[in-house]
């Protein structure tokens, strides 16, 4: 027979990093700048912005000079390119912020805080229960419905706990409101657990399928918040930053090419220069 208190220790580690979790990620955003240096965010937004920025130097343009070629003005020309430089620039700056705020808002998990204390509760009881589950099958039953119950509501948390406005009515930024449904679940599950010894007095509690399914849940279930947590904020930080990459090369595009006005231009002054010297 497999037995809950045969994992004390791991049941042991998985309470004390949640519970080291809840603090980092409560207090400065530990996910967040997790990914900020994983993704090296901060410093490739930097590169991508400034290599746009290259192409556009403001201060080529405002060193062309206006010339009058078969009687047609380059003011005109010029003037447009000035926009451009102006246009591209209140882009990039808009881009720059756009894509700080996004990153810091999809990619801080705010209901992780919330899912580590209830794991933290989970593993705590769980310490305390696994002796008395094997003594007691009505403890046993209870948990077995508690721990069934806690995977489903830790897999909707993860769903739907980053919305702003979840359908379960439930706020992920609390750790009040964490305790309260880990109260509010296992006091459910008491009451299933001894209706179900009331009606059915002869239940088998202890077959095979139950016990392999209420220890590797209870072993386990700390544990994915992790897995999945890791996977989640990753994929997310991971698109921002494809989005972030194809947004800066379409714009490397479009610096590049107000470059090229500016280079033609130029030489069109070091040409007028070389001519003037060789008239005098």
């Amino acid at each position: 027979m497999i037995n809950i208190s045969d994992f004390t220790s791991a049941l042991e580690l998985a309470a004390t990093l949640n519970m080291a979790f809840i603090l980092a990620e409560y207090t400065n955003s530990y996910s967040l700048l997790v990914l900020k240096k994983f993704f090296r965010f901060n410093e490739l937004l930097k590169e991508l912005d400034c290599k746009c920025r290259s192409y556009i130097d403001g201060n080529s343009a405002d060193s062309l000079v206006v010339h009058i070629i078969d009687g047609f003005s380059t003011q005109d020309k010029i003037e447009e390119i000035k926009r451009k430089i102006s246009k591209r620039k209140d882009s990039l700056e808009k881009s720059k912020c756009d894509f700080q705020n996004r990153f810091e808002n999809e990619c801080n998990a705010k209901s992780f805080s919330y899912i580590s204390l209830y794991m933290s509760l989970y593993c705590i009881l769980s310490l305390l229960l696994a002796k008395f589950t094997e003594l007691y099958d009505y403890i046993y039953m209870t948990w077995s419905l508690f721990s069934g119950s806690s995977l489903i509501w830790m897999i909707a948390s993860f769903l739907w706990g980053e919305n702003e406005s979840n359908w379960l009515k439930v706020n992920y930024c609390s750790l009040k409101s964490c305790t309260k449904s880990f109260l509010i679940i296992i006091i459910l599950c008491c009451l299933v657990a001894f209706s179900i010894m009331t009606w059915f007095p002869t239940i088998n509690v202890h077959n095979t399928f139950i016990e392999w399914f209420v220890v590797l849940s209870t072993i386990l279930l700390p544990y994915l918040g992790f897995v999945v947590f890791i996977y989640k904020v990753w994929k997310v930080g991971k698109l921002i930053v494809c989005d972030m990459r194809e947004f800066y090369n379409n714009e490397e595009s479009l610096c590049k090419e107000i470059s090229d006005e500016i280079d033609t231009y130029s030489k069109l002054d070091t040409m007028t220069l070389k001519l003037s010297a060789t008239t005098g």
